[in-house]
């Protein structure tokens, strides 16, 4: 068998990869998807239980996310050339990633920024052409796969092995949180987005799968059960998001961008006034009060941090200072991760100019992928990019209380950034109308797993 591990010609980056590369591929994105997201550590070395745990893996966890995306770009390299990574990345990041390295330079922690920085400009370099050499259907696909297989291991650890899998009301966190499923992570958030996530994509995309229907059925019964028995309330609204995500995809794809504008007004102008009406009601019905579990009042210490650092911020992902992180720890009697608020990270990180350069091409792209999808005639890649819009959306919804939604390293930051890649690589120039060809590198014959490239 001859072994596909060469060059593709002209450094074509959509030319179909086969054999053992696929294989190889494939493994690489599922380790960088565990690793980044830490699946599985918490299992063995859970700090809420025990603080001062000897953590082996946590020591050399930066490491090993590093060594394997220098490994995928390594092997990228080898089979497509440089060239083709180049033309993989989604340029619109980039200013956010040099501003986020270059901030060590006024930050407090100068090497904990730094290493969170490279820890992100790693994940880009590496996922970015790894997806668009595996095919965004693949991708996602096995990201879909990923999040079957951690909703079904932490429903079994929540069933069967409840000290494991579920909060014992021991842990240095709220007493409340006793009894709520945990599953594989430490935390119950970090349970919920998996959750929702797979409920939503295992019910309305099933077929993304390829697998038999009783695997699908499982799946979204455990992944429902994680969402609900984990309590996250954060999670049930990002579910729902979801859903009205994917109604106003299907009104566009059914009576085109002003129909959906007209529902999306409409909608949101009776939502506000529902909400005004049965305030007290909703929030009572979700389990959380109008403060958000006290987290309004951390807003308000943010929005202070905030200002002494306006255009700049304290540094990527330095969530405002060990200043600003021992303040809030002291003024709530317990450990915080930052603000509990992705927008007001953000903004503590690296100011309005790092907020702005983050936000902006994720709305731009949203509003490209949204405005073009009636166009995209392949079914299989229409549910990817619907997929990727509804987990960036939820994700952009759950940041208004929680700070990990695009933290690459948090619970479900990985998830957020890989559907993130997929939407910022579509171009409705190049994946709309007829298969694509070129001289240099004829399109290889498809597989059942491969991308349809389309152009116009």
């Amino acid at each position: 068998m001859k072994s596909s591990l060469r060059p593709a010609s002209s450094g074509n980056l959509t030319t179909e990869a086969s054999g053992i590369e696929q294989f190889v591929l494939s493994v690489l994105f599922v380790l960088l998807v565990v690793a980044y997201g830490s699946i599985g550590r918490d299992v063995f070395f859970n700090r809420l239980n025990d603080p001062n745990i000897d953590d082996p893996i946590g020591a050399v966890l930066v490491y090993i996310r590093f060594g394997l995306c220098a490994l995928t770009v390594m092997i990228v390299v080898m089979t497509t050339g440089l060239a083709a990574i180049r033309n993989a990345l989604p340029l619109a990041l980039l200013p956010y990633l040099v501003l986020a390295m270059v901030s060590f330079v006024w930050a407090d922690d100068t090497k904990g920024v730094l290493r969170a920085a490279i820890i992100l400009t790693a994940l880009y370099f590496a996922m970015s052409p790894l997806i668009l050499r595996l095919g965004r259907e693949k991708a996602m696909m096995l990201l879909v796969h990923v999040i079957a297989v951690v909703v079904i291991l932490s429903t079994l650890l929540a069933v069967f092995l409840p000290s494991i899998g579920t909060h014992t009301g021991e842990e240095m966190v709220q007493a409340s949180h006793g009894g709520r499923w945990r599953g594989l992570f430490s935390h119950k958030n970090g349970l919920g987005p998996w959750g929702a996530f797979g409920t939503i994509i295992f019910l309305f995309y099933p077929g993304m799968m390829r697998v038999p229907r009783l695997y699908t059925f499982v799946a979204l019964v455990c992944a429902a059960a994680c969402l609900i028995f984990s309590g996250s309330a954060t999670s049930l609204i990002g579910a729902v998001t979801m859903l009205i995500a994917l109604a106003l995809l299907r009104i566009n794809r059914a009576g085109g961008p002003l129909v959906t504008l007209v529902a999306f007004v409409g909608g949101l102008f009776a939502g506000v006034i529902l909400l005004t009406l049965f305030y007290d009601q909703f929030f009572g019905l979700i389990g959380r009060d109008s403060s958000f579990t006290g987290r309004t009042e951390i807003w308000e210490i943010a929005i202070e941090y905030i200002k002494l650092s306006p255009i700049l911020g304290h540094g990527y992902q330095s969530l405002g200072g060990p200043t600003f992180l021992e303040f809030v720890a002291s003024y709530a009697q317990q450990a915080i991760q930052g603000p509990e608020s992705l927008y007001l990270a953000s903004l503590l990180d690296l100011g309005i100019v790092g907020f702005t350069l983050f936000f902006l091409p994720i709305v731009m792209a949203l509003v490209r992928v949204a405005a073009n999808l009636r166009a995209v005639r392949s079914n299989g890649e229409r549910d990817t990019l619907e997929a990727a819009f509804l987990i960036v959306t939820s994700a952009l919804f759950m940041g208004i209380t929680e700070t990990t939604p695009f933290v690459c390293t948090g619970f479900d930051g990985v998830v957020c950034f890989v559907a993130l890649f997929v939407i910022l690589q579509f171009d409705p120039r190049s994946n709309v109308g007829r298969v694509r060809s070129t001289a240099a590198a004829p399109v290889a014959r498809r597989s059942p797993t491969t991308l349809n490239v389309r152009t116009v």
